[in-house]
């Protein structure tokens, strides 16, 4: 007998495997599902007969898909929540996953513990880069999501104020002025003046939004302090 291999895409549609006769075959790297069996002739009686075929199934070429924040910019000390926008595709469809972090964007290393579908960032108070390694459970290789940028705002740290002042009863002190501006944080900034009669309960002046205030005459010495406010 001779038998002689063949292969289908379809299981409908038959080509010999050129050189492929004998008993075994050992096929090549496959990039689809790919059908299988043996034509056998008798070279006697001028017969052919076919194997039952058999399927190896191959699948798709795994992507690791897409990974992104809500806001890329947090505050100094903050966590950030990073989650998959796009998920990964192929390779069996079962996954495991690698978080790792890297400041350059080249020195990555993997996130101890971070091996979820999405993760929580430390707290942070300079810019890290993130990617994700997806890896086929069933073998199939593995690929890398796009990095994703961290970036962290510098901390916010408060101005000064000047009008300092010593004056009779019920007169009318100084304005009192922003002396050095506050930094850090995110512009624009707003205002707001308080005061106090013991420097430790405060209440808020009404419309003072400003960075200069002019008291009105007093007849009790006064605190005067200003609250800075980052628009993020």
């Amino acid at each position: 007998y001779i038998n002689q291999w063949q292969i289908s895409l379809n299981n409908e549609d038959w080509s010999d495997i050129i050189g492929e006769i004998g008993d075994t075959y050992q096929p090549t790297s496959l990039v689809q599902t790919t059908y299988f069996r043996v034509k056998t002739i008798s070279p006697l009686c001028s017969d052919t007969v076919f194997s039952h075929p058999f399927k190896i199934t191959v699948y798709s070429m795994i992507h690791a898909g897409e990974i992104s924040c809500d806001d890329n910019f947090v505050c100094y000390n903050s966590t950030a929540q990073l989650d998959f926008i796009s998920q990964p595709v192929g390779g069996g469809g079962s996954y495991s996953y690698r978080w790792q972090i890297a400041s350059d964007s080249i020195n990555f290393i993997d996130i101890q513990g971070a091996s979820s579908i999405n993760y929580e960032t430390d707290s942070l108070t300079s810019q890290q880069i993130y990617r994700v390694i997806v890896s086929s459970t069933l073998g199939c290789a593995q690929d890398t999501t796009n990095e994703l940028t961290i970036n962290v705002r510098q901390p916010f740290v408060p101005g000064t104020i000047t009008g300092n002042d010593t004056i009779c009863y019920d007169a009318i002190p100084g304005q009192l002025s922003l002396e050095t501006s506050c930094s850090g944080g995110e512009t624009p900034y707003s205002y707001q003046w308080e005061y106090s009669d013991n420097g430790e309960q405060w209440e808020l002046v009404s419309s003072a939004i400003t960075p200069s205030y002019q008291p009105q005459s007093l007849q009790n010495s006064t605190y005067y302090r200003l609250k800075f406010i980052s628009s993020v």
